[in-house]
């Protein structure tokens, strides 16, 4: 589907999806071309009996189609456009049970973020050292994890670290379970388990508390470089205002933000 500001959506075009087929997909952001991998199962469970994948390139209408890579042990997937290169997740073919890694929504790339090239699934860059990408990719890169958050019944803090798209990595010098990376690239909104935080060169400053409920804000993802989406337990998603601190309730059902608009990276 597109979706213009003031328009209705408008059909463009069906994927090969099925019950034990998934498929993922980004377009370019001069909606010319589009990267889709299919994800085969053996079963409608896709936490299992994980099968091959296949990831191709292709025009909006179909047209020009090229393939770029194949494989029955790896797992990856596009989540969007960089200079004209293609972003692509990588995943594991089963979750880790018990352990594995910091959550990285929202796109499950267990083993970080390639770079490749949208012509020949040549890889530029690696981005995370086969560690999670957490948060949303920006222009200015991804924030990786740089540890194991996830143990048999709790969820901890771990170490993060800006990188850009060449794969050379910042440390950030903080914790998170969640974390979201400006725009710009210049601040990091962290969940430390004790709150949610704004970090950058000069220093942190917390989150303002929720207006109802015990549970303090966690940071979804950036709207700009001045607001954050987060929420809360009781609160539901909230758009606030940086400069201002002041609030909005947003009229969504929100459990992770999984791309911003415009796509572009």
């Amino acid at each position: 589907m597109r979706l213009r500001p003031g328009g209705a959506p408008e059909h463009l075009r069906d994927l090969p999806g099925t019950a034990t087929v998934v498929a993922a997909f980004a377009v370019s952001p001069d909606d010319r071309r589009i990267a889709i991998a299919l994800l085969t199962y053996g079963a409608a469970n896709v936490g299992s009996s994980y099968q091959r994948m296949t990831l191709y390139v292709e025009d909006l209408d179909g047209s020009h189609h090229v393939d770029l890579f194949s494989s029955s042990t790896v797992v990856e997937w596009p989540v969007g456009w960089h200079a004209g290169d293609l972003v692509i997740a990588v995943g594991v073919t089963q979750l880790p049970a018990g352990g594995g890694s910091l959550v990285p929504y929202p796109y499950f790339a267990f083993g970080g973020i390639h770079v490749v090239d949208a012509a020949t699934g040549i890889r530029k860059a690696s981005l995370c050292g086969g560690l999670p990408a957490v948060g949303l990719a920006t222009p200015a890169g991804v924030l990786c994890a740089k540890g194991n958050g996830i143990g048999p019944t709790t969820v901890t803090p771990v170490p993060v670290a800006k990188s850009d798209w060449s794969g050379k990595e910042t440390a950030a010098g903080m914790s998170c379970i969640y974390g979201a990376l400006q725009p710009s690239g210049e601040e990091i909104a962290c969940d430390t388990g004790n709150g949610g935080v704004v970090s950058s060169a000069g220093g942190a400053r917390p989150l303002p508390a929720p207006s109802i409920g015990p549970d303090p804000f966690a940071p979804l993802g950036w709207v700009g470089d001045d607001h954050l989406l987060v929420k809360s337990l009781y609160t539901g998603p909230v758009l606030l205002d940086l400069n201002t601190g002041a609030t909005q309730t947003v009229d969504a059902l929100v459990d992770w933000t999984v791309g911003t608009i415009p796509g572009g990276l």
